[in-house]
């Protein structure tokens, strides 16, 4: 981990060297993330901070859903929930055109900041959202890599679209984010419309 982050360093100061805004955005991300997948949301925030502000001052579209979805994340994992809310829903807004391979993580991001908030409807609708994007995602991808036919391919060929296949559905946790908060959510979901249904027949309150 030190040396991948001395290495990423490294990346942050050639681009503030350079004067580049761009080349500095790029470090800033790459060191940023791996604060924010260790658990270091005090060390991840600031850096975030800087680079969706360079993000919006220079319109690099291509990093601002990265950025303001993380951002939103580590707010999350920091108890700033209302923040969390607005940067991840501006990540999810981004992404539907912008890096749409993440579309479903920022959802599903979403999702869990309403579910630690306590609003469980939201939380299972975003998390249903999340899951049919990720699917839809990955439908697509392995359309686009099995074409033509299977039974027209040679063995060779097969083997590699097979393997480009496990790498573009496995590379990323989208899915699996949203299954697993789907997972979460939808027993909270039924308990609250059994508390509904309870109320609504004059019954208890739970």
């Amino acid at each position: 981990f030190v040396r991948h982050l001395d290495g990423e360093a490294v990346a942050v100061g050639l681009g503030e060297h350079s004067g580049l805004p761009f080349g500095i955005v790029a470090g800033l991300c790459a060191v940023s993330l791996v604060y924010a997948r260790r658990g270091e949301v005090r060390s991840a925030i600031p850096l975030l901070e800087r680079g969706l502000e360079l993000c919006t001052t220079y319109g690099f579209r291509i990093y601002f859903p990265a950025f303001a979805g993380s951002l939103g994340h580590v707010y999350t994992l920091d108890g700033r929930l209302a923040e969390a809310r607005g940067l991840l829903r501006l990540a999810v807004d981004a992404s539907a055109s912008e890096q749409r391979v993440h579309h479903s993580l920022w959802l599903a991001l979403l999702g869990e900041t309403h579910l630690l908030s306590g609003d469980l409807e939201k939380a299972a609708s975003v998390a249903t959202d999340a899951l049919a994007v990720a699917r839809q995602l990955d439908a697509a991808v392995v359309s686009e890599l099995l074409e033509p036919p299977v039974e027209g391919l040679p063995g060779h060929e097969l083997g590699v679209r097979h393997g480009a296949l496990r790498v573009a559905t496995h590379g990323h946790d989208a899915v699996g984010d949203a299954e697993i908060l789907h997972a979460r959510v939808q027993p909270l979901r039924r308990e609250l419309a059994q508390r509904a249904a309870c109320l609504g027949r004059g019954g208890p309150r739970l």
